[in-house]
């Protein structure tokens, strides 16, 4: 059985952090997609809170992989989920995610026409800073924002 992942920050395939990396190597990429909440900026990487009623879009890219590895229990550690630390800021959870870019027909298959699929994703436990009007968190921290010295 395989399984999808959303990211939208530290995680997507444009950053070089190895637990990036090992996701990239681990997992295939499917593609562009969005799903429907807000990303904040948290400074040197971004949080999301996803809300099917909300209008503002997040941008990332999904990873399917195998049911049957340990790729999300390294994800999990990756992302201190609230579960396993006592002040961690993320928990993991199902998303809807429509695929395709979400900017329109220039970049891609825009809003709505994309497939819609279930991906798991990490969410803040609370929403915290500011949010990141683009919905798109390496146009808002810029391409230097994914290198690892």
């Amino acid at each position: 059985m395989r399984q999808s992942l959303f990211v939208y920050g530290t995680l997507r395939s444009d950053h070089t952090h190895p637990v990036a990396r090992h996701l990239h190597s681990a997992a295939e990429h499917v593609g562009e997609g969005w799903a429907q909440g807000v990303l904040y900026d948290l400074g040197s990487y971004p949080g999301a809170i996803f809300d099917e009623g909300e209008s503002a879009r997040i941008r990332g890219e999904v990873f399917a992989f195998s049911a049957n590895g340990k790729l999300l229990d390294t994800l999990d550690r990756y992302e201190g989920l609230a579960s396993e630390h006592p002040f961690g800021d993320y928990e993991r959870l199902s998303v809807s995610v429509r695929l395709g870019s979400g900017h329109g027909t220039r970049h891609g298959t825009g809003f709505g026409t994309g497939r819609r699929i279930e991906a798991w994703a990490y969410a803040l436990v609370f929403p915290r800073g500011p949010r990141v009007a683009s919905g798109d968190w390496l146009e808002h921290a810029g391409p230097d924002s994914f290198s690892q010295p």
